[in-house]
């Protein structure tokens, strides 16, 4: 806002009387309004400003709070992630790369998870998993480092997996022959019984643990006079059960042979053939 400019007075001019007056009545009078005037201006602009600044700290606290919260919602999303991960602790996931078959074996799972020791887990292919899968007992699981150690003892299906989902599971119904896991120790392998044909005799054949040769491939296979094993090969008249290779006082890997047979053992000659009740 402008100010008039005050006239300067000349004490020595013939008009100084009439010019005094005009200045005290007027001109100073009006000059002292427009300071007010300008005074007013300027503390209602500063109150303008004060307000302004007060709004911008306000607004600044109010982004400051948003982006606390924002922090804090990533915080609970990050972790309700976490928790659908772990839960249920009966369930998790695996990216440990494993070949499909039976043994020991080992994945990397979440941490925090409920897989009791001798408990059974069904473990499958994620893409596949009623084509490949694997029925396993629990052997060891850390719960810091998400470390599961578990025995297949029911394999479906082939090939090297990557992507496994996992879940406490029951124990799967029994075949004439399965492993034994519970009597399996060192060089021994546990069988489970079966009933074993030839013609048409049957006879029940009980369930045992068979004495395996040491650093070796061992053929284990069964006839109406119970297991055995060499480290040859299947021999005519036996029904093959499994391959298992030792090492170190252990077994290291099985292979189920059964399916290979299709149900025949051998051809002992052209009119006997070896069959077993499987419970395929």
């Amino acid at each position: 806002m402008p100010l008039t400019q005050l006239t300067a007075l000349d004490r020595t001019s013939p008009t100084f009387k009439d010019e005094a007056d005009t200045f005290f009545g007027e001109d100073l009078p009006r000059f002292v309004d427009e300071v007010n005037d300008l005074e007013a201006d300027l503390t209602t602009k500063q109150g303008i400003a004060s307000a302004a600044a007060t709004t911008a700290t306000t607004q600044a606290g109010i982004a400051t709070a948003a982006a606390g919260t924002a922090t804090t919602q990533a915080g609970i999303a990050t972790a309700a992630a976490g928790t659908a991960v772990n839960a249920p602790g009966t369930m998790g996931t695996s990216t440990t790369s494993a070949t499909i078959g039976k043994g020991s074996k080992t994945l990397t799972t979440q941490t925090g998870k409920a897989f009791p020791l001798g408990g059974w887990l069904s473990i499958s292919d994620s893409a596949n998993p009623v084509t490949n899968r694997m029925d396993s007992i629990t052997t060891g699981y850390n719960s810091t480092t998400g470390q599961l150690d578990f025995i297949c003892v029911n394999a479906v299906g082939s090939g090297t997996i990557s992507s496994w989902n996992i879940s406490v599971g029951a124990q799967p119904g029994l075949k004439d022959f399965d492993q034994n896991i519970a009597t399996t120790s060192g060089l021994n392998l546990g069988l489970y019984g079966g009933n074993f044909r030839s013609d048409n005799v049957v006879t029940a054949i009980a369930g045992t643990t068979v004495a395996l040769a040491n650093n070796a491939t061992n053929y284990i296979e069964v006839s109406a006079s119970g297991f055995s094993a060499n480290t040859t090969g299947f021999t005519a008249g036996r029904f093959p059960i499994y391959t298992a290779v030792t090492s170190a006082g252990a077994i290291t890997s099985i292979v189920d042979k059964r399916g290979d047979a299709v149900g025949i053992a051998a051809v002992a000659s052209a009119a006997q053939s070896i069959f077993l009740y499987m419970n395929y």
